[in-house]
């Protein structure tokens, strides 16, 4: 009996499955989370410190900075600053003054963006963010120079992979304006694919029982 043809389909079937579950493997979603902050409730004031921390942190996201007058501030637009999604947007209280704070994230990411909201009649210090590491080393920066009144809003994004935390920067020492606002944090990730190893496995597994099938019908012949 010829068992040569069975055997080839078989083994084309095995070696396809095999392709596709490596395939799938290596292939990912992207992932994306918006912090727009408009979870704390700013009916009848500022909220900052404590609760804009427990806000972060349900989304993995820790505050941090070596300036003790600086708190993590959440604030309902006012006339002066253009809503990038209402009511609320982040804007850590403090003197103005050199304003350095870190956001960290409890997963690595392959991209962050963030919204720095318009200016109505207002004027915002010059600012820089820069992604880090965990290892602390700088994977690219983003950066604005003073801005003006009725400066209309904008998306910044920092890429990695492998962002840990950002470090947000702004001057306003010797200038009577706005420390840097930002609203709807995008935090990006890539996830594999659930049912790619299944597929993978399907396929080793056939591949380990042609062989075995292979092998008891040469012994036959």
């Amino acid at each position: 009996m010829n068992y040569r043809r069975p055997i080839r389909s078989f083994a084309r079937l095995v070696l396809g499955g095999i392709l596709l579950g490596a395939l799938h493997a290596t292939a990912a979603s992207a992932s994306s989370v918006v912090v727009d902050f408009d979870g704390i409730d700013t009916s009848a004031s500022g909220v900052i410190g404590a609760p804009v921390v427990s806000y972060l942190s349900d989304y993995g996201i820790s505050f941090s900075t070596s300036y003790p007058l600086i708190q993590p501030g959440v604030y309902a637009y006012p006339d002066y600053v253009t809503t990038v999604s209402g009511p609320n947007f982040f804007n850590p209280a403090g003197m103005a003054t050199l304003f350095t704070y870190n956001l960290g994230f409890s997963t690595p990411l392959d991209s962050f963006a963030f919204t720095r909201p318009g200016l109505g009649s207002a004027t915002m210090a010059a600012w820089t963010a820069t992604a880090y590491s965990a290892a602390d080393t700088a994977l690219g920066s983003v950066s604005e120079s003073l801005l003006f009144s009725y400066t209309p809003a904008a998306t910044f994004t920092l890429t990695g992979p492998g962002i840990d935390h950002v470090q947000f920067s702004s001057d306003a020492y010797n200038f009577a304006g706005l420390n840097l606002s930002v609203d709807n944090l995008v935090l990006a990730t890539s996830v594999p694919e659930p049912p790619t190893w299944p597929l993978l496995l399907m396929g080793l597994f056939g591949l380990g029982a042609f062989h075995h099938v292979s092998r008891r019908k040469t012994q036959r012949i």
